[in-house]
């Protein structure tokens, strides 16, 4: 008969408690991750802000994936306030653009449309940032980067107002780089462009006939080094030949002068020899006629 007590065994190996599961959302049709995760860590004395997702309990990935979001649309908004106060500070842009030239129309157009790229492009990750690891609340607001109403989570009033001031920059920024294609389209009309566009075809014949002769001197240069090169590599192995065809000779000549001189030796042994023959020989007749003499008396 069970007793009903609670079990008191510890979970099975893998099994992770709720309470310390990752809580980054998934996108939809992703499953819910499973792993044990932690509070990200923040700087002593500071408190866990939610705009950076610093709320959520992340597994070692997913909060490694939060930092590389975040910083990636703060890297975009420096940006995008760098180039900001690039506009602000050119004279030309707080000019009507009916005053504008053509060089500073096109600029200004050149110009316009990458600040609105760099406004685009930090929404956009701020979104993806927001989708991922910000707590959910819901207000109504108009996301520039996709051009169209859309709900979108926010974290706090504050950030509601920045991305409202944000999307006013971006509306006046479009309402400018309007009046900037208007005052292009006009200057083509007067056939501001037509001469300009052949000053830019000549400017650019001229620069690709400078850039080929260039390119032929370099050529020349390569080939003559190659040249030299060759011609250096020739002479190192003449001279190596002839050190080596020298040091031949000299090897042959020492090996003369080495047999000559063992030929020498082994002359002077052989009449050594032949001396010491010919003195035993002497020696021996003188004893053979002693031998006579004696025999005689």
């Amino acid at each position: 008969m069970s007793d009903n007590k609670p079990d008191s065994r510890p979970a099975s190996r893998g099994i992770v408690p709720t309470e310390n599961k990752c809580q980054v959302i998934p996108p939809r049709g992703e499953p819910p991750c499973t792993r044990a995760g932690r509070l990200p860590r923040v700087r002593n004395g500071e408190v866990p802000r939610p705009e950076r997702g610093e709320s959520r309990i992340l597994c070692r990935e997913h909060d490694n994936e939060r930092q590389r979001v975040y910083f990636k649309y703060k890297s975009a908004a420096a940006e995008a306030n760098r180039l900001g106060m690039r506009i602000a500070q050119d004279p030309d842009h707080r000019r009507p653009a009916e005053r504008l030239g053509r060089e500073q129309v096109d600029a200004g157009i050149a110009l316009r449309e990458k600040y609105a790229h760099l406004i685009d492009d930090e929404l956009r990750e701020r979104e993806s940032h927001r989708k991922r690891f910000v707590a959910e609340g819901r207000a109504h607001c108009m996301l520039a980067s996709i051009r169209s109403s859309d709900w979108c989570t926010i974290v706090d009033a504050g950030h509601a107002a920045w991305l409202k001031r944000r999307q006013d920059v971006r509306a006046t920024n479009d309402d400018v780089l309007s009046r900037l294609r208007q005052r292009r389209d006009a200057l083509i009309a007067k056939g501001v462009y037509g001469e300009a566009r052949k000053r830019e075809q000549e400017e650019a014949r001229q620069h690709h006939e400078d850039v080929e002769r260039m390119r032929q001197a370099m050529i020349a240069m390569r080939l003559q080094e190659e040249a030299d090169k060759q011609h250096a590599q020739k002479q190192r192995t003449a001279r190596e030949e002839t050190e080596g065809e020298k040091g031949r000779e000299e090897t042959r000549h020492e090996a003369d002068e080495a047999r000559r001189h063992d030929e020498e030796v082994e002359m002077m042994r052989q009449r050594m020899v032949a001396m010491k023959q010919e003195e035993e020989a002497d020696k021996l007749r003188a004893q053979r006629q002693q031998e006579a003499d004696q025999v005689a008396e």
